[in-house]
């Protein structure tokens, strides 16, 4: 027990002592940690002196990493600045020698334990205590080991509420017998370099403040000398070249574009500014078609769709900054950290681009286009007054692109009344030369030369139909590099194969004249049924801008292949109201919008083209008949002078026939004087005719009028003694009345004067017997006479028919005649020797014609005295059928005076009644005599002037005779 006592005493002892020991150590611990911590103070101060006192970025990060690094008694003390999220640069380093140096690398962030820069920013402090106690990756054992690291202190520096960079302490010597449980970093060392960091941290951002009120100012000076250069500069391309370039050495980015969108949400680049070993995109997009399109479609068209005070995200967190007037505009600072579709990202990646800034682009209100920085090298994060200058830049382009639109609309306005002026003066050029030239291969060779060059295209035609609708190239005018269709036409008929079946199907017109007989010609059976019908007003013209954009067959683009064209416009060519061909300008480089103003210049053209094609067709066929006439002239001299010779003999075979005698015969030949001569021949024969029946006719005419003549003087002499008897009637007449007179005074001689009565009456029926006869006699004569003379009226007729045709034939031989000599006057001094026959056959039928003439008044004449000898005979016979009558009614009277004188004797009771009634019958019978009488004295008359009659018809017979005897017909 006491031992036990003892040896708690002896505890107590020895405890009193270390805590004694201990409180002594504990006064010289904190007198020494007192004096460390001063010191500690001191050199922090020291160090944040020279912070304050360092002028410049690169003095600061100096004079800071030397004295951490001779404070921590660290192998390596570097300072990290985040160009991105997750890498950055080695910006400043103090190393001891024999390590691997690391200022200037581009590091990932997880080099020094994190992933991500606001990792950093969020735990302040990353520690690596050994590289064998944590769980670090393979990757960053890779990167720790490059630079032999065995254990750091990451601190971050914090500028503006982002993590700008790392504070790095690193332990590279291996520590033996070293408990890699124990921290190598004490709490109060890590909170010594955290004072370290922050005051760092103050000052990066003082000097980040300086930096960027420097750059500020400096890329405000730039942004306004940008903004200077593209309001002085009056060219739009002008103006993006300087703006791509002054954009991208601002921002020091590596790639600045301008990016165009077209209707449909595609688009182009327009101008681009990029640093070396980076593709250029406006070269590329022409090969890649994708660089053009893609953009809209995946990711750009959303800033046309989208309100345009819809904002990104980065400026929601800044309050939207200066942009709160709310234009459209994408930042991104690493395109793997956003939302993107995999083909915007894929269009990204052919950009190269890692990181970008999009302004929107406005003109009047409309999205225009795009203004694009893209960083490639790394990501990066993007300032505000970066995003701010953009907007600023974007501004003053939409103002460049309003001034730039007025000014290409004054420009176009410009261009417009020149390229009018230029139409009008090739107009003008071309009429002048249409008027001028009668040649149509120069009119088609000026005109297609014209037209190309104003227009500016790679070929203009003219094509021409034939009367078939087949048809060829006739004229050309082709920009080098190209065919000429009028060349191939020849050797590859394919040119001219499907152009009507494929082109003119709708350009249908009358049957043109075939132009050129040496060019292969291709007949279209669509054109050769409907025979053309097309007008004026139907389709004045066709235009193709791409001739893939068009609802063409496939016969159609194989043919406008063959002719290498992309874009046309053909108008068609009138001749009159007759389609006579195609004026045609072909594009082959590139499709192209045609202009009202072309197609209307063209249609001029075309129009002006009309006029002259009739009047050199003319010309054409007025040359190839001159030439023709030419070739023959040689020809037609032999030709003319053996004419003359067979002409004259002709005149000296037919000569006879002007002096009457018509049995002359020219020589038929086989040409045109064998012609003359069958007419001759014919003329001659039908007037030998004529003459024959003339000669007949008045033969004829001659011996009726020797039979009348005798008929005649028998009728004058029947005539005269009907006279003498009926005179001697009338006397016994007389005589008998006296007679019958006396019996009323002397009754007794009644016996006597009844028997003389009977005497006288006896006497008196027989002279009347006679007279009756010889009256009929009279008429018989009389009739035949009128028979004959009708016959002879007839003959005339006759006559005067074939004189009407002699005549007419005169006349046409005259016509004849007068033909030939207009056709010898026509055909000039070719013709003079057929202008003397002519002339000799008019000659014939004038003569002709004057016999003719004299023939036809002779029997006008006969006809006419004809005429008035029936008039006397049928007078005569009314005459002589009158004293007929009255000779019978005598004969009756005398018939009943011999009956009343036989009874005479029986009726003496009554005989002064009888002798009264008598008396009153020998009256009348004395008045019919004295009518009779006159009747005869009448037909005696008529009968001498129809003598007279009968002589002159005679006389003039005898005159036509020896007209027509003038003529020698056997």
């Amino acid at each position: 027990m006491e031992q036990f006592e003892s040896f708690g005493q002896e505890v107590e002892q020895f405890t009193a002592g270390v805590n004694l020991e201990i409180q002594q150590l504990k006064l010289s611990y904190e007198d020494a940690l007192q004096q460390q911590f001063q010191a500690q103070h001191e050199k922090l101060l020291e160090l944040s002196r020279l912070m304050s006192e360092a002028g410049d970025w690169e003095t600061l990060l100096n004079n800071t990493v030397n004295r951490v690094q001779h404070l921590s008694l660290a192998e390596r003390v570097l300072i990290y600045r985040f160009n991105s999220s997750r890498t950055g640069i080695v910006l400043a380093e103090a190393v001891e020698r024999g390590w691997t140096p690391s200022v200037g690398e581009t590091l990932d962030a997880t080099a020094f334990g994190s992933d991500l820069s606001t990792e950093y920013l969020q735990e302040s402090r990353v520690i690596i205590d050994h590289v064998s106690n944590d769980s670090l990756t393979p990757y960053q054992l890779q990167l720790l080991d490059k630079f032999q690291v065995q254990s750091s202190l990451s601190l971050c520096l914090p500028v503006s509420g982002k993590a700008w960079g790392l504070l790095v302490l690193q332990q590279c010597q291996v520590q033996t017998n070293h408990d890699r449980s124990v921290p190598s970093w004490t709490p109060q060392q890590i909170n010594s370099f955290q004072t370290i960091a922050t005051e760092l941290s103050l000052h990066l951002a003082n000097h980040e403040l300086r930096t960027q009120l420097q750059q500020q100012q400096a890329r405000e000076a730039t942004v306004a000398k940008v903004i200077n250069k593209i309001r002085r500069s009056l060219d739009i391309k002008t103006i993006f070249q300087t703006t791509t370039q002054e954009v991208r050495q601002l921002l020091n980015t590596d790639r600045a574009v301008i990016y165009r969108f077209n209707r449909d949400w595609s688009g182009e680049f327009v101008a681009e500014s990029v640093a070396g070993g980076w593709i250029s995109l406006l070269q590329s997009q022409t090969n890649n078609p994708t660089l053009r399109a893609d953009i809209s479609e995946c990711s750009i068209q959303q800033l046309a769709t989208q309100p345009i005070n819809q904002v990104d995200t980065y400026l929601q967190e800044t309050q939207g900054g200066a942009y709160s007037r709310g234009e459209t505009y994408r930042v991104v600072e690493d395109i793997y950290n956003q939302d993107f579709t995999p083909c915007y990202l894929q269009v990204l990646e052919s950009y190269q681009a890692k990181a970008y800034v999009i302004v929107a682009i406005y003109q009047n209100e409309k999205l225009w286009g795009l203004l694009a920085t893209y960083q490639n090298s790394d990501l990066r994060q993007w300032q505000e007054s970066e995003v701010s200058w953009m907007l600023e830049i974007a501004a003053e382009l939409e103002v460049a692109l309003q001034h730039a639109e007025l000014l290409e609309a004054q420009r176009l306005k410009s261009e417009e009344l020149h390229q009018a002026a230029e139409r009008e003066r090739v107009l003008t050029k071309v009429t002048d030369k249409i008027q001028q030239s009668q040649d149509l291969r120069t009119i088609f060779n000026v005109t297609t030369n014209e037209v190309r060059k104003l227009l500016g295209v790679d070929r203009v035609t003219i094509y021409r139909f034939n009367s078939d609708w087949s048809g060829s190239f006739v004229a050309e005018s082709v920009a080098s590099g190209w065919i000429s269709l009028i060349q191939e036409q020849t050797n590859n008929p394919l040119i001219n194969k499907n152009i009507s079946e494929c082109i003119v199907k709708t350009v249908a017109g009358n049957t043109p004249e075939q132009f050129s007989q040496e060019a292969p010609t291709i007949r279209d059976s669509y054109l050769q049924s409907i025979q053309g019908n097309l007008s004026r007003e139907e389709k004045p013209f066709w235009v193709v801008s791409d001739i893939y954009e068009g609802d063409f067959s496939s016969c159609y683009i194989e043919q406008l292949e063959r002719y290498q064209a992309r874009a046309y416009t053909i108008v068609p060519i009138f001749q009159g109201d007759t389609l006579w061909g195609l004026l045609a300008a072909y594009q082959n480089s590139e499709p192209r919008d045609w202009q009202t103003e072309e197609i209307n210049w063209m249609l001029q053209i075309a129009a002006q083209m009309s006029v002259p094609l009739q009047r050199a067709e003319y010309l054409e066929q007025l040359r190839t008949q001159s030439q023709k006439l030419a070739e023959l002239a040689s020809q037609e001299k032999e030709a003319r002078e053996l004419f003359q010779q067979r002409a004259i003999d002709l005149l000296t075979a037919v000569r006879p026939a002007l002096d009457g005698d018509l049995t002359v015969r020219a020589p038929i030949t086989n040409d045109e004087l064998g012609t003359i001569a069958d007419a001759y021949n014919n003329t001659i024969h039908s007037l030998r005719q004529i003459v024959i029946e003339v000669l007949s006719a008045s033969v004829k005419v001659a011996e009726t009028a020797t039979e009348s003549e005798a008929a005649i003087t028998k009728l004058s002499e029947e005539a005269q003694h009907q006279c003498q008897e009926l005179t001697q009637a009338m006397d016994q007449i007389q005589n008998m009345v006296n007679s019958t007179q006396a019996v009323t005074t002397s009754a007794q001689s009644i016996d006597r004067a009844v028997q003389e009565a009977n005497q006288k009456v006896a006497s008196g029926e027989t002279a009347m017997n006679r007279t009756v006869e010889g009256i009929l006699g009279i008429r018989d004569s009389v009739e035949e006479a009128s028979h004959q003379i009708r016959q002879l009226s007839q003959y005339s007729q006759n006559v005067d028919r074939v004189l009407n045709l002699i005549s007419d034939f005169a006349t046409q031989t005259q016509l004849l005649s007068l033909n030939a000599a207009i056709e010898a006057t026509r055909a000039g001094e070719y013709g003079k020797g057929f202008a003397v026959v002519a002339d000799e056959v008019r000659s014939l039928a004038r003569q002709s014609a004057k016999a003719t003439t004299e023939i036809s008044n002779l029997v006008a004449e006969i006809r006419t005295q004809t005429r008035e000898v029936i008039k006397v005979t049928e007078v005569a016979i009314a005459q002589v059928n009158t004293g007929t009558e009255l000779v019978e009614e005598s004969k009756g009277n005398l018939n009943a005076i011999a009956s009343a004188t036989a009874e005479i004797s029986q009726l003496v009771a009554g005989i002064t009644q009888v002798t009264l009634a008598q008396l009153e019958q020998s009256q009348s019978v004395t008045q019919t005599m004295k009518e009779v009488a006159a009747i005869s004295t009448n037909t005696s008359e008529d009968s001498a002037q129809l003598w007279e009659s009968f002589k002159e018809s005679l006389t003039t017979i005898e005159k036509l005779q020896a007209a027509v005897e003038q003529f020698t017909v056997n």
